[in-house]
C-alpha cells in the first residue's frame, strides 16, 4: 500500500490538533502556566522592527538543547526566538495515541494562544520496528537517555538488522499560517544509538526553516551580513533611509525664506500655512509624516480644528485612514462628547476641546497630527481625550517643532513616538532651522565616511546630501 504524502499527513495532523482545547494544552507545561500567572510579557521581549533590529519575534516549545541550536539558525532571517517552554508533558495525559505531528501542533498552538507570538514546537519518538514474529516496541516520546536502554533491550532478543525508527515533526503556528516539517531515520539495530534522534530532528527543523522562510517572505541574511543588515535597519529606524524626504526639505526652505517673528518667540508662517496655504507643500509634508509613522499601524488620525486639519488630511490620505478632529465648541446635534480643557502657553484663556463619542471608540489606534509642537499642551489634551475613550495613542506627527518650548520633553511621559519635519530654535530675535537629518559622524566624519554612505554604496545607490546644519531665519506658532 502506498504511503500517504507528507502534505496529506500534515493536513490530517492540523485537523486533529485543532480539535484539542487550548486550555488543556497550556496546562501541559508548568513553565507556560507560570509565565501566564506572572503576567506574561512584562516588556522583556523586544518588539519587531523598528522598535528593535528583529523583523519577527517567535516563541518556542522544544528542548533547551534544540532551542539553542535553532536560535542562531533563525537569526539568519532576522527572527528572534525570544522565549522557550521546554517542559510540555503530553505523554502523561492520556494522549499516547497521538502522532508526533499532532503533539507538536498541540504544543505550538498552546504556546501561540498563551503568548500571541508565532510559535515553533517539535515532537519526537523512537521505536524498534516489528521483525518476524516480534511486534514493534512501544514508542518512546521526547526520548533522551532512554534510547540507549531501548536499543540495549532489543539487541538482547533481536537480530542486528532489525530497524530502529527515529521520527520528528517540527511545526510553526501563527494567526495566518501553519507549516510542518518532518524527519525520519531508520537504522539497523547494530548501529543504532541516541545520536540518530538528532539527525531526524535536524531534518524536520531544516525542512520547517525553509518553509517558514519562503512562506513568510523572510530572506536569508546570513551571519556574515549581520553587521551590514543591522546598520541598514538602524538607518531606516533613524529616518536616514526614508524614501519621501521632500516634505521636510521644502518646509525648511519655506521657513528660511518666508517665516518671520512676532514679538519675541511667536513664529509667523501665515504665507504658506496659517492663512494662505501651499497645497503642494502640505501634501509633501503629509506624505513624509505618513511614511515616518506607518509602522504604528494606526486606525484613525486625530487633530484639532482648524490648522491641524491641513497636515492631517494628507497624512490620512497617504495612510488610507479617516480623520477625527476635536472642535473648540460643542456642536448642536452632538449629544455625547468627550471634553477636555487646556491652557496654551501662547494665550491666557482656557480652551475646551470636544470629540463625539461616536467617532472615537475603545480599541482605536490613534495618530495625533498638528501643525506645531511647542509647549505640548494641545497634544496632551488630545491624548487625554483618547484615554477617556479607551483608545490607544500610537504616535504623534508635527510640521514644526519649537525646541525652546520643550514640548517633546513635556510629552515624554506618554512614551509614544513623536515625529517633526522641522526643528527650530529662537534666540535673541533670530530663528535657527536645525537640520538633524545629516550626521557628520560625531568626529568630523563626512557623509562619505558614514554608515549610510557605506550601505548605499554597497547597494549601488546614491548618497544624497542635505541642508546645512544650522541656518538663521524665522518662524512662528499661531493658535
Amino acid at each position: 500500500e502506498e504511503e500517504p504524502s507528507l502534505e496529506s499527513l500534515a493536513a490530517a495532523a492540523v485537523r486533529a490538533a485543532s480539535r484539542l482545547p487550548m486550555a488543556e494544552g497550556i496546562e501541559l507545561s508548568d513553565s507556560l502556566s507560570a509565565w501566564l500567572e506572572s503576567g506574561g510579557d512584562d516588556g522583556d521581549i523586544p518588539r519587531p522592527f523598528p522598535q528593535s533590529e528583529w523583523l519577527r519575534i517567535f516563541a518556542c516549545a522544544t528542548s533547551q538543547r534544540r532551542f539553542n541550536r535553532i536560535e542562531s539558525t533563525y537569526s539568519n532571517l532576522r527572527v528572534l526566538l525570544a522565549i522557550n517552554f521546554d517542559d510540555f508533558n503530553i505523554g502523561d495525559n492520556g494522549k499516547d495515541e497521538m502522532q508526533v505531528r499532532e503533539r507538536a501542533l498541540l504544543k505550538a498552538r498552546a504556546t501561540f494562544a498563551a503568548t500571541s507570538l508565532p510559535s515553533i514546537a517539535d515532537s519526537s519518538r523512537v521505536w524498534v520496528a516489528a521483525s518476524g514474529n516480534k511486534p514493534a516496541s512501544e514508542p518512546l516520546y521526547e526520548p533522551q537517555e532512554e534510547i540507549s536502554q531501548l536499543v540495549d533491550r532489543a539487541r538482547a532478543v533481536s537480530d542486528n538488522e532489525r530497524p530502529v525508527i527515529y521520527e520528528c515533526s517540527a511545526v510553526f503556528v501563527s494567526e495566518n499560517a501553519t507549516f510542518v516539517g518532518y524527519g525520519k531515520v531508520s537504522m539497523p539495530l547494530l548501529f543504532a544509538n541516541s545520536g540518530h534522534m538528532t539527525v531526524a530532528q535536524q531534518l524536520a527543523h531544516d525542512q520547517l526553516f525553509e518553509k517558514v522562510s519562503v512562506g513568510l517572505g523572510l530572506p536569508f541574511v546570513g551571519n556574515s551580513a549581520f553587521d551590514e543588515f543591522y546598520e541598514l535597519q538602524q538607518l531606516k529606524k533613524s529616518g536616514k533611509m526614508r524614501r519621501k524626504t521632500a516634505g521636510a526639505a521644502l518646509l525648511k526652505e519655506k521657513l528660511l525664506r518666508e517665516a518671520t517673528l512676532l514679538d519675541s518667540d511667536i513664529l509667523k508662517v501665515s504665507s504658506f500655512l496659517n492663512h494662505m496655504v501651499d497645497v503642494e507643500l502640505m501634501e509633501a509634508c503629509g506624505e513624509e509624516l505618513a511614511e515616518r509613522l506607518e509602522e504604528t499601524q494606526a486606525t484613525k488620525v486625530l487633530t484639532v480644528e482648524a490648522t491641524g486639519l491641513l497636515p492631517s488630511m494628507f497624512v490620512a490620505k497617504a495612510l488610507g485612514l479617516p480623520i477625527v478632529f476635536a472642535r473648540k465648541s460643542r456642536q448642536i446635534g452632538v449629544s455625547d462628547s468627550y471634553q477636555v480643557s487646556y491652557k496654551s502657553h501662547m494665550v491666557s484663556s482656557v480652551t475646551d476641546l470636544y470629540v463625539s463619542t461616536e467617532y472615537l471608540t475603545p480599541g482605536d489606534r490613534v495618530l495625533i497630527i498638528d501643525d506645531f509642537l511647542a509647549g505640548g499642551r494641545t497634544a496632551d489634551a488630545l491624548i487625554r481625550v483618547c484615554r477617556m475613550a479607551n483608545a490607544n495613542v500610537v504616535g504623534g506627527g508635527f510640521l514644526i517643532e519649537k525646541r525652546n518650548d520643550a514640548g517633546r520633553a513635556f510629552l515624554s511621559g506618554y512614551q509614544i513616538p513623536l515625529e517633526s519635519l522641522a526643528l527650530v530654535s529662537i534666540d535673541n530675535g533670530s530663528i535657527s532651522v536645525i537640520d538633524d537629518e545629516v550626521d557628520t559622524g560625531g568626529d568630523g566624519e563626512t557623509l562619505e565616511g558614514t554608515a549610510l554612505f557605506r550601505v548605499m554604496q554597497k547597494q549601488g545607490g546614491v548618497a544624497l546630501g542635505g541642508l546645512d546644519g544650522i541656518v538663521e531665519e524665522e518662524e512662528e506658532e499661531e493658535g
